[in-house]
């Protein structure tokens, strides 16, 4: 056994003792290393800070059926596989379900597919496929898992995928009501429902109304509440947000803090929105919905160099929000081809047909936008993008059809 894999049994052990904090710290050690347990470690992490969050009043999965679970994924053994998940999801459905959804989302489900059979073993595999971007392999291989009624929740990952990936809102809410009325427990069912109710145009208040009503257990309130609370940002309404994201940050949730630094600069507490964006970005400095947001609580209050920084860190990596700020900024400091040049990065490629010449260039090319806009256009076009997107910063295509659509895009 190498150290690495010792150091985790080691956690393991301290975990289902009950010291919960031992087990934590040896997990984060194991995490920042390398190595094919790494992927492990962290999972594991994140449990043991669930079991010391806050508010927790239930008993988590041990460890000890989690670690069963990646064994018999790793093996490759379907019936040891199904064994494994059937007594997660026994323990407790909730919780086993975001287990296996952080696998899902992660690069950690690579060592766990090579079981070629049965309905645990293509929940697994069709991560690779999300992974890789092969939308349909995925959209396959959930269909045949979510047919077993054991493994039904897997049909919220298809719904991801057909929001998130190829814009089918439609297809993507009847998939959230099946797996809602299959499986009760599945809160996060209801609240993608909503989500891809209203990237389809549906009002905020008509899509978002039966969140109210909505309960989770108390190891996945904060969650709940998080997310509650990011969809009331978005969808224009900060103040209503802050009941559920102060909940929720009290209880140790990263993302509520981002969410209540959004929801405070829309309202103006300029100085409660940097305390909490500069706390998220400090845990993790590649969150750039948290720098854009930052940036735009620094622009409110006279720092645009400091500003500059953080929309141009974002912008690196393609953040499309830190370019419809830092076109605006530019404005402002009367820099207009830059201006121009980043609200250019906002606008989908434009096809151009190729000579017909029978061959390969008949396929046509893509071909960045241009822009050619009067500085007092530019900046209607970006004032109006800014105001349909409402609380929106995120970069994800679902959320942005209203910005595009009043920007011109």
């Amino acid at each position: 056994m190498s150290a690495r894999a010792a150091s985790l049994a080691r956690g393991i052990e301290l975990f289902n003792a009950g010291k919960a904090a031992a087990a934590a710290a040896v997990f984060e050690r194991v995490a920042a290393g390398a190595g094919e347990d790494v992927a492990s470690a962290a999972l594991f992490l994140g449990h043991a800070r669930a079991a010391l969050a806050k508010g927790e009043e239930e008993a988590v999965i041990p460890l000890a059926a989690v670690r069963a679970l990646l064994d018999a994924a790793g093996a490759g053994e379907p019936a040891a596989l199904a064994r494994a998940g059937r007594r997660l999801f026994k323990i407790n459905p909730s919780s086993a379900y975001r287990l296996w959804r952080d696998l899902w989302l992660g690069a950690s489900c690579a060592p766990f597919t090579r079981a070629r059979a049965g309905s645990w073993a293509g929940a697994l595999r069709s991560s690779l496929d999300w992974a890789a971007g092969r939308n349909f392999p995925a959209l396959e291989a959930l269909a045949a898992s979510a047919r077993a009624k054991e493994t039904a929740w897997s049909r919220y990952f298809a719904a991801e995928i057909l929001m998130r990936r190829l814009d089918l809102y439609d297809e993507a809410v009847a998939q959230c009501r099946r797996v809602a009325r299959e499986c009760p427990w599945l809160w996060e069912a209801r609240f993608l429902e909503a989500e891809a109710r209203w990237s389809r145009g549906e009002d905020a208040a008509i899509a978002f109304a039966p969140l109210a009503g909505v309960r989770a257990r108390a190891s996945a309130r904060p969650s709940m509440l998080a997310w509650r609370g990011a969809l009331a940002v978005w969808a224009g309404r900060p103040a209503d947000a802050l009941s559920d994201l102060d909940a929720s940050a009290a209880a140790g949730n990263h993302n509520a803090r981002c969410w209540r630094g959004a929801a405070r600069a829309l309202t103006g507490d300029l100085a409660g929105a940097l305390e909490d964006l500069d706390a998220v970005l400090a845990t993790d400095p590649s969150d750039d919905e948290a720098r854009v947001w930052r940036a735009e609580a620094l622009l409110k209050l006279g720092r645009a160099g400091e500003a500059r920084r953080d929309l141009d860190a974002a912008a690196d990596r393609g953040a499309l929000w830190a370019f419809a700020l830092r076109a605006r900024l530019a404005l402002d400091e009367g820099r207009e081809d830059d201006a121009r040049s980043d609200f250019a990065r906002l606008m989908p490629p434009v096809y151009a047909d190729a000579p017909d010449d029978g061959g390969a260039a008949d396929r046509g090319r893509r071909r960045a936008a241009s822009v050619e806009l009067a500085p007092a256009r530019l900046r209607e076009l970006l004032e109006a993008a800014l105001s349909a997107a409402g609380g929106v910063r995120r970069s994800d295509a679902h959320l942005n059809r209203a910005w595009m659509a009043a920007a011109g895009a």
